[in-house]
């Protein structure tokens, strides 16, 4: 009794030396560090599982995909699925091979497998809309955000925002998905850009953000009036960026034109994705000062001083009961 569990322990001990380097390739996606005649001298029958309860097959078949035996590495991968079917890795490396091998269908397939049966994995969904994008199928790019759509995952909809930045799909439904996308995540820079872009055209973000760049410049020289004009005319080209209009309006306050600076300030408190910094309610309240409507200029002072805007609270003492 005793000498088998030695050597069954023995078998464990050695898979586990093996595993550690084999796992260490597998978090850093980097199959380096074992050679193809290292494996060939390894049991992978017991344990036939990793400590992530990845099949060890599966894994090694890697190995052998990125010597080109694709035969072998097919194989490997058919016979983890048998060591655990519920986890879709097979199909994943699946949708890797027949990739290379140019093969879009048997791609498609097993790409979609993998995503249906895990959507919430950046891998699976990027392969997954890859795999359409390549057999033209636009439509289901599209559908794919139905099935997203409830995990709210950033990266998952970085995946499917930079797909329809790369097919360039400006289709009414992309602009519903994109701007729905942009108003969950608010504070994503990335998500928010590609969204504009998929709304409004790359040329005009492009120019939007030529412009507010020369903006700030004029600003830094206190050339208000230019820098005004600068930001006003980034807005045109990319209406939903409160940056442009908030700008806008400091310039004009600046230049002394309150009645443009109160018309930019409101339309960038109006933006949904407008900060709550407390900045453009500053800058509103002392614009309606100017303008000698301290009933409003309170409003949004107080406003200011709610977002711990603190410039807000020296004029509040100044001009409000």
């Amino acid at each position: 009794f005793i000498l088998p569990t030695i050597y069954i322990n023995y078998i464990s001990y050695r898979s586990y030396i093996f595993q550690d380097a084999l796992i260490g390739d597998f978090l850093s996606n980097k199959y380096k560090s074992i050679s193809i005649q290292k494996l060939n001298t390894v049991n992978l029958d017991y344990p036939n599982l990793s400590v992530y309860a990845i099949p060890l097959k599966q894994i090694v078949s890697n190995y052998y995909f990125l010597s080109n035996q694709f035969e072998k590495a097919l194989d490997l991968i058919n016979q983890g699925e048998k060591d655990n079917p519920y986890f879709m890795y097979g199909s994943s490396l699946k949708a890797d091979i027949y990739d290379n091998l140019k093969v879009n269908d048997s791609m498609l397939y097993f790409s979609r497998k993998a995503f249906f049966t895990m959507p919430n994995n950046t891998r699976h969904y990027l392969q997954y809309l890859r795999a359409l994008t390549k057999n033209k199928k636009y439509d289901s790019v599209r559908k794919s955000y139905n099935e997203i759509a409830k995990y709210k995952n950033p990266e998952l909809s970085k995946v499917l925002l930079s797909t329809l930045v790369a097919i360039k799909d400006s289709t009414d439904e992309s602009k519903e998905i994109a701007l729905d996308l942009s108003k969950t995540f608010p504070d994503n820079e990335t998500i928010r850009v590609a969204s504009n872009i998929i709304r409004f055209g790359q040329n005009a973000i492009d120019n939007s953000i030529k412009l507010a760049e020369e903006g700030v410049v004029y600003f830094e020289r206190q050339d208000f009036s230019v820098s005004a004009e600068k930001f006003y005319k980034a807005s045109i080209f990319n209406p939903d960026e409160y940056s442009n209009f908030e700008n806008a309006g400091i310039s004009y306050y600046n230049n002394e034109d309150f009645i443009n600076a109160k018309k930019f300030l409101l339309n960038s408190l109006k933006k949904w994705n407008s900060p709550k910094n407390g900045k453009a309610s500053y800058f509103l309240g002392i614009t309606y000062i100017n303008l000698n409507k301290k009933d409003s200029a309170c409003i949004y002072l107080k406003r200011a001083i709610s977002e711990n805007f603190r410039p807000a609270f020296s004029e509040m003492a100044k001009n409000c009961k």
